[in-house]
C-alpha cells in the first residue's frame, strides 16, 4: 500500500557562498575542535554531493545513525550545516534534511581592528546572502504550493465536469 506522506521530495537548497571562522583568545571557536573529527569531515563531504536525513548519511559515511545524530548536532551548533527540511518516513516519523551551511569554510586568525571591521563586513554580507537564499527559496515554496494547489483545484472541477456528463 502507497504511504500517504511523500517519502524524499526533491530538495532545492543553494548554500550561502562562504562562511568565516574567526581564530580569537578572547572569544574562542568550537569550530575547529568540531572539524578535528574524521567522522565529521566525512559527513560535512557527504551532505556536499547531497543534502540528507541522519539515516542517508549513516549509509553514506558507514557510522551508526546514532553517532551521526551526534556530529550532526556538534556540526549545526557550529553553523556548518543547516536544517533545511523535513521528510516523513513510511511510518509517517519526522526526518530533518540537513545540507552544508556555506560552500567554502574560511578560517581567520584575529589580529587587529581593521580585521574586525572587515570580519563584521564579511559576516553581514553573509547573512544578507542567507536572508535572500532564505526568501527566494520561501518564494519558491509558496509559488509550488500555490501551483499545486491551482492544480488540485482544476483537477476537482474536470472530475466534477466529468460526473456530471456522466449523469
Amino acid at each position: 500500500m502507497a504511504s500517504a506522506f511523500p517519502h524524499q521530495p526533491a530538495v532545492d537548497h543553494a548554500p550561502r557562498e562562504r562562511t568565516s571562522v574567526v581564530v580569537d583568545h578572547e572569544e574562542p571557536t568550537d569550530v575547529l575542535q568540531v572539524l578535528s573529527s574524521e567522522t565529521a569531515q566525512e559527513i560535512l563531504l557527504a551532505l556536499r554531493s547531497e543534502p540528507g536525513t541522519a539515516s542517508d548519511v549513516a549509509d553514506a559515511v558507514d557510522r551508526s545513525v546514532q553517532n551521526v545524530t551526534y556530529h550532526l548536532d556538534r556540526l549545526r551548533r557550529a553553523d556548518l550545516i543547516t536544517p533545511i527540511e523535513t521528510w516523513y518516513s513510511e511510518k509517517g516519523r519526522e526526518m530533518t534534511v540537513y545540507a552544508l551551511a556555506a560552500e567554502r569554510l574560511v578560517v581567520q586568525f584575529s589580529g587587529d581592528e581593521e580585521d574586525a571591521e572587515r570580519q563584521d563586513a564579511e559576516r553581514q554580507d553573509a547573512e544578507r546572502q542567507d536572508a535572500e537564499r532564505q526568501d527566494a527559496e520561501r518564494q519558491d515554496a509558496e509559488r509550488q504550493d500555490a501551483e499545486r494547489q491551482d492544480a488540485e483545484r482544476q483537477d476537482a472541477e474536470r472530475q466534477d465536469a466529468e460526473r456530471r456528463d456522466r449523469d
